[in-house]
């Protein structure tokens, strides 16, 4: 099956003019295309011997769970039960639900901050699939995140994990820069990119440059 064959690709490459739709199309086809049981099973395997590090040094602690989403599921205390978005952090959420009934009863997802305080939580684990340019984590974390809870971690009473299945390092750096309580040490990525391929051709980042504009200039 050729992409033109995918409705929704037509429909998106519709947007471009002639010849920058056949390098709109080239850029699709360089994509790296992750299924859902790829990511899942990531997911599973990471979050498991995360866990397994932390039993390791420091026995049977608290931690806590968060998919990252804008903003954070459940801002941590309210509404424990509200249904998913239809979205990348829906679909976190999901597998991380897939993978609670196996999960030691000292770890629990996305639990309430009462539920927090009363356990003692020692780490804190965001798991995402994507870091781009890393404000998605930084501007949720300053908007979302309750000053108890960057208390604890500002105090060193509880650590901060990030587990993605892939990341732009300057994403990952942003981060680091302006989250206090993360190191490049508490994120875990399965695919770090270091340099765009969309960067490689003069041609290639002219058509980003024209039909990106509209968009906003960028930030380094």
């Amino acid at each position: 099956m050729e992409l033109r064959d995918f409705p929704m690709v037509r429909d998106w490459l519709t947007q471009f003019e002639i010849p920058d739709v056949y390098l709109a199309e080239h850029m699709l086809r360089r994509l790296r295309y992750v299924r859902f049981e790829e990511f899942e099973s990531w997911l599973q395997v990471s979050v498991r011997g995360l866990l397994k590090e932390i039993s390791d040094k420091e026995g049977r602690v608290a931690v806590a769970i968060f998919p990252v989403s804008k903003p954070f599921i459940h801002n941590f205390n309210a509404h424990k039960e509200e249904k998913q978005p239809n979205d990348s952090a829906g679909r976190i959420a999901h597998s991380l639900k897939n993978l609670e009934r196996d999960l030691p009863d000292y770890v629990e997802l996305s639990p309430r901050l009462d539920s927090m305080r009363k356990r003692k939580v020692k780490h804190i684990i965001f798991v995402d699939d994507f870091v781009g340019t890393g404000d998605r984590f930084t501007k949720s974390w300053r908007e979302t995140v309750p000053p108890t809870i960057k208390s604890w971690c500002s105090r060193g009473w509880c650590k901060v994990w990030i587990l993605t299945f892939a990341g732009h390092s300057l994403g990952l750096s942003r981060i680091v820069r302006n989250v206090r309580s993360v190191s490049l040490k508490q994120i875990r990525t399965n695919l770090t990119i270091e340099k765009s391929y969309f960067e490689e051709t003069a041609s290639i980042k002219s058509v980003l440059r024209k039909y990106g504009s509209p968009l906003g200039s960028a930030r380094q």
